[in-house]
């Protein structure tokens, strides 16, 4: 072992005597306090007990409905019926107010639904051409290829002869014999007639030859260009053959583009013939879920327009908007058990779990007030009274909670520090020792002790008398 390994393990040893030093240092000096206020003051004492131990914070509370729903006609028009009250108890999909039917209407959804089966059906038949669609790209590329090796055939370089020499030499020997006949002929001057039957055909004749000649020698600055992009026009048109039929093979012989417009014309169509369906079908209210009417805004032979006619809300699953004070905001959290007390109903307690806790602070009678909402749990009374929107209540949520287990005061407990504490234990000579303990919970009065006490011990309170 090497010089510096000694050194670490000695500052270690060391550190471990000064620690348990320290410790009976602290445990002589409580126990040589406790002995010195025996003598000085009156000291207290109380029994370790078996009970109960709740965490809980307090706030107050208002009763809202679990669900509530404002139902609209979807459309103006006059009240034709009218089946509910205030207060009634409804069920989901039970008929509660009509409108006069409307014509208009039931054409836009008859149109409607037309439009849809055409765009449906155009659909199908594209998704039903796809083998043909693949068979038609085939032979336009076929068609494609043809076409490129046609023009390139035909293509035309600068310098080429239309005739072979042969068929050139012939038709130079037949202007030259054309020209040597005119240039025989002479001018023919003053004899128009002679000019006229004679020397003009001779001078056609000449020209002609010469045409033919020229023609057979070579192409024109135009067949040359015209040749050129008639190929590039082939060339362009194969590629696109060529892409296309790739494109349908990569997609089962369906052009995407065309699915896309074709599946969107049937969105459309089929969210026109939804609103339509619910322009009409909302010319009828109905209940969406079991509750209780809150209002109706209307009777038979009214008018009504597109606001809320009726509102529903749903009592039989209550929630309770609640509020407690900032300073416990580290005390709730999502899924505590509650107790409400409603001021109306002191004497019934209803439990529930905190459902949401509002993100942002509320302010409240000038304080900062956390706010959430508690879903009231109704499953267990028989026959549960009228809940009522809008009753004020007491609320209190539960942290934590633990029954017969030992219990002693709050004032016999001392913080050692580093989560470790202990209890000064009187014994039957009234000497007292300390003993360290294992604490759980604890609120303002009482403290759970898991290990280090047993039932009916006698600790220290100090100074302090509990009761």
């Amino acid at each position: 072992m090497n010089r510096n390994i000694k050194r670490i393990w000695a500052v270690a040893a060391l550190a471990v005597v000064i620690i348990g030093a320290a410790a009976g240092y602290f445990i002589w000096n409580q126990q040589q306090t406790a002995q010195a206020q025996s003598s000085e003051t009156t000291l207290y004492t109380s029994k370790v007990k078996q009970g109960s131990i709740t965490l809980s914070v307090s706030g107050s509370g208002t009763l809202t409905a679990g669900k509530e729903r404002s139902l609209a006609f979807s459309t103006s028009g006059t009240v034709a019926e009218v089946n509910v009250q205030v207060g009634d108890v409804v069920k989901q999909g039970q008929e509660l107010a009509k409108l006069v039917p409307s014509e208009e209407l039931q054409v836009n959804l008859t149109s409607a639904q037309q439009e849809l089966a055409s765009a449906q059906e155009d659909l199908q038949t594209l998704k039903g051409n796809a083998a043909a669609n693949i068979a038609n790209a085939q032979l336009a590329l076929a068609s494609a290829q043809k076409a490129v090796i046609d023009a390139k055939s035909d293509l035309i370089q600068p310098g080429m002869v239309r005739c072979d020499q042969d068929t050139i030499d012939v038709y130079y020997y037949a202007y030259k014999t054309a020209k040597e006949k005119l240039d025989a002929l002479g001018a023919g001057v003053g004899d128009m007639d002679y000019y006229n039957r004679v020397i003009l055909p001779a001078k056609n004749a000449a020209a002609s030859a010469y045409a033919t000649y020229e023609y057979c020698f070579g192409y024109t600055d135009y067949e040359i260009s015209s040749s050129q992009a008639t190929l590039s026009l082939e060339e362009a048109n194969l590629t696109l053959a060529q892409e296309k039929l790739d494109t349908l093979m990569k997609n089962n012989g369906l052009d995407p583009v065309e699915l896309a417009a074709a599946e969107n014309k049937v969105a459309v169509a089929q969210f026109a013939f939804d609103q339509a369906k619910e322009k009409l079908a909302g010319m009828t209210l109905t209940a969406p879920f079991d509750g209780t009417i809150l209002s109706v805004a209307g009777n038979p032979g009214d008018s009504a327009d597109t606001n809320a006619f009726i509102t529903i809300a749903d009592l039989a699953h209550p929630l309770v908007e609640f509020s407690i004070d900032e300073t416990d905001m580290d005390k709730i959290s999502v899924g505590e058990t509650a107790e409400v007390t409603f001021d109306a109903l002191p004497d019934l307690t209803f439990t529930g779990k905190v459902l949401r806790i509002n993100p942002e602070l509320q302010t409240s009678g000038g304080y900062n007030v956390v706010t959430g909402v508690i879903q009231l749990d109704l499953s267990g009374m028989q026959n549960p009274p009228t809940l009522r929107k809008g009753l004020s209540a007491s609320v209190t949520l539960i942290q934590a909670s633990a029954e017969d287990v030992l219990l002693v005061p709050v004032q016999a407990v001392r913080d050692l520090g580093n989560g470790k504490y202990g209890v000064f234990v009187v014994g039957n000579d009234g000497a007292t020792s300390l003993k360290f303990v294992q604490i759980g919970l604890m609120d303002a009065a009482s403290a759970e002790v898991k290990s280090g006490l047993s039932l009916g011990e006698t600790v220290s309170t100090g100074d302090v008398q509990t009761k």
